[in-house]
């Protein structure tokens, strides 16, 4: 049975992989590929988790609940045990393949020794180990991480200047490649420009036919440059990641995308010549590589990108932010009142219990408003005072 590691790279279709692996885990082990559940469901981001370095934690951790070193230990543990269990399961069932896919192999596995760790997790299952990558001009690759960033809320003006070059470890395609060849024997990497459905080129790799599965439905990820200006605005006013994006989830997520972010056809330019040398060095080590497929066409971006806009101040984008923030707050102010209600009327009719769960409710709703800055630009004394007239309401209640 041949394992392959698919590690993205990052926006070159790996979430479509891997929606097309969980839809059809059944239908593919009867074909002989068993996608990989014990190390996730959707993607595989335990064993990127187990291969990042204790002393350097990622948003995974916090992800899996892990603390500590000792947890950290913990969890590799539980992996490695429960990876066991599944590639017995999957021996069983005389499967050809074993499949994992996790484009945080890309983004997180930065260094030869967390590959090695990769390395640690399935040597013990494996002989036959195939590293798969597509891999996607830099240019593009940055253009496309600007969007992602929006969506994750971190967004700054001086990104566009210094990200593609100061995170070498995720744009260096040469730098990627001397990683993993380092460790693994077997190191595939295609053109994604050549290979724009991965979802098929896997099928024809693991020997699948693509019409027999389910196909995941296509999303379109693309967002507007005005979600950038509306992001940039709810920064200064509300410090919880986890807020801002149910704000950007609740009002924009289905707008449609009328003016793409994209960068200026200059800066494309600037990192063109940043990694000539480095793509150079990756063609050279994979010669069905050309550096068109690693360098961007330039013909592609516009000569005014709208990404730079995104930092613009306006008057009416600050004036639509406060409307939206007050109406998000008036809307969870509602929830709580109405949960305090619950609370009154469960003590009222003698049931403690109830009107303790209640409470816990109404306590994470108000948590909610620890995030926002009442004191912004944004004039939010109002909403303030409603939530601290709740909180000691609260108080007064003896359960």
């Amino acid at each position: 049975m041949k394992l392959i590691i698919h590690i993205g790279t990052e926006k070159t279709g790996s979430s479509s992989v891997q929606q097309w692996g969980s839809q059809n885990r059944e239908l593919l082990k009867e074909a002989g590929v068993f996608y990989s559940e014990s190390l996730g469901v959707l993607d595989h981001r335990k064993a990127s988790v187990y291969a990042r370095l204790s002393n350097e934690p990622d948003d995974g951790f916090t992800r899996y609940g892990i603390e500590s070193v000792d947890q950290h230990e913990q969890f590799k543990r539980q992996v490695e045990q429960d990876l066991a269990k599944e590639v017995e399961c999957a021996q069983s069932l005389n499967s050809r393949y074993f499949f994992v896919s996790s484009e945080h192999f890309h983004s997180r596995i930065d260094n030869i020794a967390m590959v090695e760790e990769v390395k640690k997790l399935f040597t013990p299952y494996f002989d036959d180990i195939e590293i798969l990558a597509y891999i996607r001009p830099q240019a593009e690759l940055f253009q496309s991480r600007v969007s992602v960033n929006i969506r994750n809320l971190d967004i700054f003006e001086s990104e566009l200047d210094n990200k593609w070059q100061k995170d070498i470890t995720y744009f260096d395609n040469f730098a990627m490649w001397q990683r993993w060849s380092t460790v693994f024997n077997q190191v595939t990497f295609k053109p994604f420009n050549k290979h724009k459905n991965v979802v098929a080129d896997i099928a024809e790799i693991v020997g699948v036919g693509l019409a027999d599965f389910e196909t995941p439905a296509r999303v379109n990820e693309k967002l507007d440059y005005r979600m950038g200006l509306i992001a940039h605005q709810l920064n200064e006013a509300i410090e919880s990641i986890s807020m801002k994006k149910e704000l950007l989830n609740l009002y924009f997520e289905q707008i449609e995308c009328k003016e793409p972010i994209t960068i200026s056809r200059a800066l494309a330019s600037k990192i063109n010549a940043f990694y000539r040398e480095s793509n150079l060095k990756f063609c050279e080590a994979n010669p069905h590589f050309s550096l068109t497929d690693v360098e961007a066409d330039l013909k592609k971006f516009p000569v005014d990108g709208t990404a730079e806009k995104m930092f613009e101040q306006s008057d009416t984008i600050e004036f639509l932010v406060e409307i939206l923030i007050r109406n998000y707050c008036e809307i969870n102010i509602a929830q709580c009142e109405n949960e305090f209600i619950k609370i009154e009327r469960a003590l009222a009719r003698g049931n403690p219990s109830n009107a303790a769960a209640f409470r816990v409710k109404l306590l994470s709703l108000l948590a909610k408003f620890d995030g926002i800055n009442f004191e912004s630009k944004y004039n939010l004394k109002r909403v303030s005072d409603k939530v601290n007239a709740l909180k000691t309401k609260l108080q007064t209640v003896k359960i």
